[in-house]
């Protein structure tokens, strides 16, 4: 491993190893999805796969899991804050940009990943990812619930409320 990159998780190692024997299998213009033509689009092809290297190298990195780690843990405050000082207009601005970034997050994870193995069993974060998956489209949920319903109100926002809270669980997997 050279000294300026980062180590790779186990399930980005795996992948990746996966994706390199697809493509030493015959065709040596084969990228493990299909056979690529030489010429422009051959090597448009190969940028790509570096792209996505690239990506999952970012994602895997101690600093970029210790940013998401330390978001959560903002997150958490701010929704502890939330239920103290209520008169504060913004809450649900700041909740919006959290679940944004936590999106934004998710689908760079799909995109780098792939949606087959992100939800694939040989993939050893399969119950995290199930779990991400499911706070963050509660979240959305919650979103939408509040623009339609015009708000969330009683009950209902303290669900939602407890089921961001869970994010709080991510940090376990980081």
């Amino acid at each position: 491993m050279s000294a300026g990159r980062p180590a790779f998780s186990p399930a980005v190692q795996r992948a990746s190893s996966a994706r390199n024997k697809n493509r030493r299998k015959g065709n040596p213009t084969h990228n493990g999805y299909m056979a690529v033509p030489s010429g422009s689009r051959g090597e448009m092809l190969d940028m790509m796969e570096e792209e996505e290297s690239e990506l999952e190298m970012m994602l895997s990195s101690n600093c970029f899991q210790v940013t998401m780690a330390g978001l959560i843990l903002l997150n958490a405050v701010v929704i502890g804050l939330e239920t103290d000082v209520t008169s504060f207009p913004y809450w649900d601005t700041i909740e919006n940009a959290f679940l944004i970034v936590f999106t934004a997050e998710l689908a760079l994870k799909l995109y780098s990943q792939g949606i087959a193995f992100y939800f694939s069993f040989r993939n050893v974060d399969l119950s995290w990812n199930v779990f991400d998956v499911a706070v963050i489209s509660l979240g959305i949920v919650d979103v939408f619930m509040s623009v339609f319903l015009s708000s969330s109100s009683g009950s209902l926002a303290t669900l939602f409320r407890i089921i961001r809270l869970l994010r709080i669980m991510r940090l376990f997997r980081i």
